[in-house]
């Protein structure tokens, strides 16, 4: 996968959970500016072309910014919401858990509870690592 040198990230999801499509789509739509680039991890090599392996990608959200640095988890948020004017006043707070050592722990929480959250479909990704 080539970067698109008009985005600013490319935020990696799992096209076949429902939670992830939900949320780039909901991304997508708050992003007016088109700094961010929603791409689905499944696609045949766009893993590999962004030198992301397929474990991590699974277990973190993975972010990549225009020149080519990969952030995962809690950093992919923080990068993401630098990109995106609605999500601009989450960023202290964001920044603040980071600089408080709770970001990943926090992140990692939401993340293996995300089967709380009620959207349809069943999210395939165990829990089980949390």
């Amino acid at each position: 996968m080539a970067y698109n040198g008009g985005m600013h990230v490319t935020l990696f999801y799992d096209g076949s959970c429902p939670f992830c499509t939900a949320s780039a789509a909901a991304l997508e739509r708050m992003d007016w500016l088109r700094r961010l680039e929603c791409v689905n991890l499944l696609t045949p090599g766009v893993l590999e072309a962004a030198g992301i392996g397929f474990e991590a990608a699974m277990t973190r959200i993975q972010v990549r910014s225009a020149d080519g640095r990969v952030t995962e988890g809690i950093d992919g948020v923080l990068a993401i919401a630098r990109q995106v004017p609605l999500l601009w006043l989450g960023v202290p707070l964001i920044w603040l858990v980071i600089r408080l050592g709770w970001g990943q722990r926090l992140y990692d929480w939401i993340a293996a509870r995300r089967l709380l959250i009620p959207l349809p479909g069943v999210c395939p990704v165990q829990k089980a690592k949390y």
